[in-house]
């Protein structure tokens, strides 16, 4: 069985390493209780958030919500709540998310990863296959 171009084997022993990893600092990530969900809203919600001076608190409540508790990320309703704890406005917000605003970035992103990827053990032969991801200085984390 393959998702992403991975093997079945090789998914479980990346989730074991991230959540390994994630122990290491504190975090309990909970991959048995993930939402399968399309990401593009919360990755447009992140832009505004930066955008707006609350960029890391967002994200840290994304992440929190998807890997930790188990949330649907894509749920619009959701999104504007964990915005909101993060100090944004919820009338932006929920303009934003009803919108097409910071679509443009969230499709940059992607391009500039495509180049950017290389093939690593742990992530498919066609390079980057999967969030999350860190770049730092235009390369990606391992």
């Amino acid at each position: 069985m393959r998702k992403k171009g991975w093997t079945l084997e090789v998914t479980r022993q990346a989730i074991a390493d991230v959540s390994a990893r994630a122990r290491q600092v504190g975090l309990a990530f909970d991959y048995d209780r993930t939402v399968v969900a399309n990401t593009f809203d919360a990755h447009r919600l992140a832009h505004y958030a930066a955008s707006a001076g609350k960029g890391d608190g967002v994200q840290e409540r994304l992440f929190k919500a998807y890997f930790v508790d188990g949330q649907n990320i894509a749920d619009h309703t959701l999104l504007t709540k964990l915005a909101v704890d993060a100090g944004l406005p919820a009338d932006a917000v929920r303009d934003v998310l009803s919108g097409t605003q910071f679509a443009a970035d969230v499709h940059r992103d992607i391009e500039q990863a495509q180049p950017l990827s290389r093939p690593c053990s742990s992530l498919s032969s066609n390079g980057l296959a999967a969030a999350p991801t860190q770049r730092c200085d235009r390369d990606f984390l391992p």
